[in-house]
């Protein structure tokens, strides 16, 4: 059996191939640097989980069409790449544990603005009426989102009490003009008697 050595060209063609998988490889390893930084953007910066569950996505699906990169890199990359998901991941649940309590702290302050309004049917100055429904109109709408479930029944109870006390307040203004009006045409009477 002869050895035969390789020609010239075919050595430049086998040169040119490595170099140009060579450099395929580090594009790719460029690219799967940049998923991670953004990735990593997305992990520090964004709270807004729809958006960053969408951005999140994109970077996965962007991930996975990423061609291989140099073998010596591979591990390091993906160790970094798994731990940016493993902490966007908690922190999505973090998020997320966050978002129930505020809405259902929010359930609980709305609950105690209804209470509030409601209370307000039993006092009998007009004027501490209309500054504490005024104060919690104000607190109802500084409050944050409620579950959805909850947000129809809450409004209409809120609205209801809200209507009963401007109904209170105008009946006692109109009562109040009605007895102006009848004083006005009393003293109207009496001057004319003169």
């Amino acid at each position: 059996m002869s050895f035969t050595p390789f020609s010239t060209s075919t050595k430049r063609e086998k040169n040119k191939a490595i170099a140009d998988n060579n450099a395929a490889q580090e594009d790719c390893l460029r690219q799967k640097r940049a998923l991670i930084n953004r990735l990593k953007s997305v992990v520090e910066n964004e709270e807004h989980i729809g958006a960053a569950f969408g951005e999140y996505k994109v970077i996965h699906e962007e991930w996975k069409k990423v061609g291989d990169i140099p073998r010596d890199k591979r591990d390091a990359v993906q160790a970094e790449y798994s731990r940016l998901l493993e902490d966007f991941f908690y922190n999505m649940k973090i998020y997320r544990e966050l978002k129930e309590h505020d809405l259902h702290r929010n359930q609980q302050v709305k609950e105690e603005v209804i209470k509030n309004v409601k209370a307000l049917l039993e006092v009998s100055s007009i004027k501490e009426v209309e500054k504490n429904i005024k104060v919690y109109q104000n607190e109802w709408e500084g409050t944050g989102p409620v579950d959805r479930d909850k947000w129809e029944d809450l409004k209409k109870a809120y609205l209801d009490n809200v209507r009963l006390i401007y109904e209170r307040i105008n009946k006692h203004y109109d009562e109040k003009r009605a007895i102006q009006q009848e004083n006005l045409e009393k003293k109207r009477a009496l001057i004319d008697e003169s």
